[in-house]
């Protein structure tokens, strides 16, 4: 798939994953095109992405667990967030490059605010870049943001995949990648419960894009 039309009209957020393998020299090539070609302020990145497969079942139905979509609902209603059950799941979370040469021109004279800020606009660029670079090579993609529905998962996250204390900041969003399972399926098995569960649908987000002329603005 090359038309960038094409790509547009055919990219929408995934749930239903294909068993089809995703080879990782394949997440290696999008990962090559970021480092290389990403914008950075300074190229500076401040941000981590941590990549896993399914090498480590705990730690993804965990993740599962702890990306339930609707505070109100028990496990049995709540519809999940299957874009976390990708083949690979990528999480993002900020980074403060405070030992990085790139930042030594900064020292002293911008805080960790700025550093904040920063971070989550490029992990917004980064995650989109991804996205369409997925999509290029016929991978599809799902964002999951419910990391914070209740009390205590959005922790349960960061302390598993942070790395650096000094970060405080938890995991801003996930980014599911691989192959678009079968249209017509409309299940999935949700791990909390081992029972099928209806798949989500983007329709009611759909029904809440403003009109373009709320948004866009010209002068």
């Amino acid at each position: 798939m090359s038309n960038w039309q094409d790509m547009l009209k055919g990219r929408s957020t995934t749930f239903n994953w294909s068993d089809k393998e995703v080879p990782k020299e394949l997440i290696e090539e999008i990962m090559n095109d970021l480092h290389n070609h990403i914008p950075s302020k300074q190229a500076m990145l401040p941000y981590t992405i941590t990549i896993m497969n399914w090498d480590d079942p705990l730690l993804r139905e965990n993740i599962f667990t702890w990306t339930h979509r609707d505070s109100d609902r028990g496990v049995d209603t709540d519809w999940g967030n299957p874009q976390t059950l990708a083949p690979w799941l990528f999480a993002f979370t900020p980074r403060y490059p405070h030992d990085d040469e790139e930042s030594d021109q900064f020292h002293g004279s911008i805080n960790d605010d700025f550093f904040h800020k920063m971070s989550h606009l490029e992990i917004g660029i980064a995650s989109s870049f991804i996205v369409w670079s997925a999509a290029s090579r016929g991978l599809s993609t799902g964002y999951c943001g419910c990391l914070n529905s209740l009390e205590g998962y959005k922790d349960n996250i960061s302390a598993v995949l942070q790395d650096n204390i000094e970060d405080p900041d938890p995991v801003t969003v996930l980014l599911g990648v691989g192959y678009a399972g079968d249209p017509s399926v409309t299940t999935y098995m949700d791990p909390r419960t081992n029972q099928p569960k209806d798949l989500p649908t983007n329709d009611h987000a759909n029904l809440r894009r403003p009109d373009q002329s709320k948004y866009i603005k010209w002068k």
